[in-house]
């Protein structure tokens, strides 16, 4: 996701660098990656009663998913205008899916990778990939289904 996050800060043809979205994607993943990490390995040191493995699982990928996305509702808040809340629910209604497929497949990995080991990553790796290209495809058409709104209720209007 790290990889991601840097490829998404070049620029496309014709377009120019911007070293500071760049930065900022990569540190938004570091921080929500650093609460939630501290959250899965810190509840395992002090055992405590409510964290049991499904329950702790849910409550990092709440962590990291808040981490991820309540940062960049507020830039674009203070960039686009709005209300920061209204802005949340619009990236939490597009990107919560990814991140509840992507609890599953860890949710997996945590309980194959004690007799796989590293080869379970490699496993998986495959899936996600696969997954982010179906996320990435989905996005592209429901950018171009929107630029053609417009033409298309042009279009019926004069059936």
């Amino acid at each position: 996701m790290l990889l991601d996050d840097v490829t998404r800060g070049l620029p496309k043809a014709g377009n120019k660098f911007k070293p500071e979205r760049m930065l900022f994607n990569v540190s938004m993943m570091g921080f929500a990656a650093s609460v939630a990490g501290l959250l899965w390995h810190g509840s395992f040191e002090i055992r405590a009663a409510w964290a049991s493995e499904p329950v702790l699982l849910a409550l990092t990928t709440a962590v990291f998913f808040a981490g991820q996305t309540a940062p960049v509702a507020a830039i674009v808040t203070l960039t686009d205008g709005g209300l920061v809340r209204r802005n949340w629910l619009n990236i939490a209604q597009v990107s919560f899916p990814y991140y509840v497929v992507s609890a599953g497949v860890a949710a997996i990995m945590a309980s194959v990778s004690h007799s796989l080991g590293w080869r379970a990553a490699l496993a998986v790796f495959p899936v996600m990939y696969a997954i982010h290209c179906s996320y990435r495809l989905y996005f592209a058409n429901a950018a171009e289904t929107s630029r053609l709104a417009p033409l298309t209720r042009v279009a019926r209007a004069g059936i």
